[in-house]
Parts: structure tokens; sequence; C-alpha cells
């Protein structure tokens, strides 16, 4: 597991984190480490999230120590952004080849909107509506089209151990709940803004559907 595994997940600290991602208001590239570090942040809530979606976490933290290791390579400058990657691996021809950071860039930006769609349903959702519900559809909706059946019917019964959505929101900020619910869609406002950012240098770049 990462080493920040078991620190507490701070809304606050983590829309902070993805508002450093975009640089250059002109072109709104997305830093590279600044996005690991913000990703690094949301792998604490899907640690807080126990057994359900550790599978997701382990990937996380796995795709995490790939990208780190791009940005201590020899050919780290080429991987200062996800604009400068993206053409570095087409220059370079390795766009497809197994590891590389466009592959491993990508199952991350589709875990991104999956727990982006998780926070924002949970956000406007009423106090009484099963956490139950508003996880599996919101995994289905998402991140349950890259995955197996079996991985998919796993998940459609783990979703049933996760709290209320008042225990959530309770685990996710120390303050009342209508105040959480304001910091969660601020932090959906700037990681859509990073996600949608990232979604268009790859549709770009004819990349969504790399193997």
């Amino acid at each position: 597991m990462a080493e920040n595994a078991d620190e507490k997940f701070d809304l606050s600290k983590t829309t902070n984190a993805f508002k450093e991602c975009i640089i250059d208001k002109e072109e709104k590239k997305v830093t590279m480490d600044e996005y690991i570090d913000a990703y690094s942040e949301l792998y604490k809530f899907l640690g807080m999230m126990g057994s359900v979606f550790s599978f997701v976490a382990s990937d996380v933290n796995e795709k995490l120590k790939i990208l780190r290791a791009f940005r201590q390579s020899d050919h780290k400058s080429h991987y200062e952004t996800v604009e400068s990657m993206v053409q570095y691996e087409t220059d370079s021809k390795v766009i497809k080849d197994p590891g590389n950071g466009c592959r491993t860039l990508l199952r991350l930006h589709r875990a991104l909107l999956f727990i982006m769609r998780l926070f924002e349903d949970t956000a406007k959702a009423e106090t009484h509506d099963k956490m139950s519900h508003i996880a599996h559809t919101a995994y289905t909706d998402t991140l349950a089209h890259h995955h197996t059946w079996l991985v998919r019917k796993a998940v459609g019964l783990a979703v049933y151990t996760l709290p209320s959505r008042s225990g959530l929101l309770h685990k996710m900020g120390e303050t009342s709940e209508d105040e959480t619910e304001q910091k969660v869609k601020a932090l959906v406002k700037v990681m859509r803004e990073v996600h949608g950012r990232v979604q268009g240098v790859y549709e770009q770049n004819d990349i969504l559907q790399l193997p």
C-alpha cells in the first residue's frame, strides 16, 4: 500500500492539490507532479472506503508508482506535463507499449471519472438515499465499462458494506453535513476541470482506447 494510505482524507487539501494541476491559464496544461500529488490525496479516500473499492485503490497505487518512476527517470523532462508525455510517447512510437505513461495515466483518468461521479452524486443525494445505490450507479455508469464480469459482480455485492450517506460524509469532514456537501461540490468542480483537460488531450491524439 502507499505510504499515505492510512492518513486522513482532507477535502480542502485535495481541492487545492487539484487546483495546482493546471498551469498556464491560456493552454491549461496539466502538470504530472501535481496530478500525482492530487491523486495521492484521493487514494486516502479510497483507503477510507475499506474493502469495497480495494481493487481500485490497489490499481491506483500501482499506477502512481509507475508515473513517479517516469518522473525520476532519465527521460523525466518529457513527463513534466500530460501534454509533453503524450507528445514524447507518440513521437517515440511507444504509445501502445505496456506500462508506458499514456496507458498508465489512462487507467487513472478512468478511475477519476468514477470518483468524481461518486462525490457528485453523494453531495446532491437526499439524506435517506442509500450509499449502496449511489456507489453502484456511479460505478456502473463509469468504471464498470472497463472491468470484467467477475469484478463488476464483486462490486455489486461489496457496495452493501458501505456506511450510510451521513456516515460517509462524516468520515469526509469534521464539520456539519451541509458544509461537507459544499466542500465536496467544490472538489468536484476542480476535478472536472482537470479531467476535462486530460480528456481533451487524449481525444485530440485519439488514444482514449489504448489497450
